[in-house]
């Protein structure tokens, strides 16, 4: 995947196609362009705006070799959507360029390449949004966090055992920012296309070993230096659940454990606030006993 030296816009009305994409998963918006493209056949990263949002996007121009092998055609799929768009005019910014077209002559090739495709997104990337939490493109996790950082969308879990105690981590010493920090449950950030409570359940899982119900708690925007070269600067949606199952810790990402009561984590933060994260003390100050989730 390659970010083109220049975001390519494209206007164009969505109109019926055969609904080829929906049987196998990829539902495509076909456009009828407002005027023709004169950029390089393939597919492409892209952001599609609508009804002022954005979405994450796979972009496709070239000839659809099962349906019209003799034309070029454009074609979008939306991440996360599921809105009827007919007649409607989406903006579509081109932003990376993924491949060039390959003639594939069955549904099935046509599913497995589209899986490959929005596996080369997800791998390794994270999503980049604006103030107003509108995604403006993806890029590696090392590139979001170098200075000055990228502001980029996160989830943080807030588990809590059915004595109302906290559980938190001590971070590994294999974590490129605050490694050896004690912070909250686990935190991470969605992979493109995925949803913030998929990604809080999941890392839950990954981290802890626990599968439990997850709620929504709030949305925190915060920057935050670590040193010369890295920083945080996110959108950081936080998730609140209860479970009283023992930690399985996957020690690639967190050292330890314990339990601690709200009163005990905030006292010890002021006695020794160099020991945790700035994101859990931000989270920790909205926090209050009433939150507290014991059944």
């Amino acid at each position: 995947m390659k970010k083109l030296t220049k975001t390519i816009k494209i206007i164009g009305t969505v109109i019926p196609g055969k609904k080829l994409g929906q049987k196998i998963g990829f539902p495509t918006a076909n456009l009828k362009l407002a005027k023709p493209l004169s950029i390089k056949t393939g597919v492409y990263l892209a952001i599609t705006e609508f009804n002022h949002q954005s979405y994450l996007s796979l972009a496709y121009f070239g000839p659809k070799y099962i349906q019209s092998p003799s034309k070029n055609s454009f074609e979008v799929f939306l991440f996360n959507f599921n809105q009827d768009i007919y007649h409607k005019k989406p903006i579509v910014k081109l932003t990376h360029f993924i491949r060039s077209p390959k003639k594939l002559d069955s549904v099935i090739k046509i599913k497995t390449q589209l899986t490959k495709d929005v596996q080369a997104i997800v791998k390794n990337n994270l999503v980049l949004v604006n103030q107003q939490n509108q995604i403006t493109g993806v890029t590696n996790v090392l590139q979001a966090h170098q200075n000055p950082p990228q502001l980029h969308r996160a989830v943080s879990i807030i588990l809590f055992n059915s004595q109302g105690e906290l559980l938190v981590q001590k971070r590994s010493q294999y974590k490129p920012l605050w490694p050896l920090f004690w912070s909250n449950t686990c935190c991470t950030h969605p992979r493109p296309g995925e949803i913030a409570l998929q990604t809080a359940q999941r890392r839950l899982f990954e981290e802890m070993g626990i599968k439990t119900k997850l709620k929504f708690f709030y949305q925190l925007t915060y920057k935050a230096k670590y040193n010369q070269k890295l920083s945080e600067y996110e959108i950081d949606s936080i998730f609140l659940g209860i479970s009283d199952k023992k930690p399985k810790l996957n020690r690639k990402e967190a050292a330890d454990y314990q339990y601690m009561s709200l009163t005990q984590l905030k006292k010890d933060i002021k006695i020794n606030p160099k020991k945790y994260t700035p994101w859990f003390k931000l989270i920790l100050k909205r926090l209050k006993s009433s939150d507290i989730l014991t059944s």
